[in-house]
């Protein structure tokens, strides 16, 4: 499982994600302090691509982090800025 794209505008951050197996994963937002402040549970059928809006209010800047862990034990780290 990889990041292909993350982004943050207008309160919402966009997430791609592609997939080579078949199974659930999690997609967690953290601040840079490590708190937990979005979450997602993604399904993916197969080899796939999976594209994730979430609205995210009132980000403060600074960096931020995505991270999905899937339920066959692969895990994949991106950040990205609030401008």
């Amino acid at each position: 499982v990889n990041f292909t794209s993350v982004h943050y505008k207008q309160n919402a951050l966009n997430v791609t994600i592609t997939s080579g197996k078949r199974g659930k994963a999690n997609l967690i937002i953290f601040n840079a302090t490590g708190q937990s402040i979005a979450r997602r549970t993604i399904t993916f059928e197969g080899a796939s691509k999976s594209e994730q809006k979430m609205t995210i209010p009132n980000l403060q800047r600074g960096v931020y982090f995505c991270k999905i862990r899937t339920d066959w034990g692969r895990t994949s780290s991106r950040s990205f800025l609030v401008p």
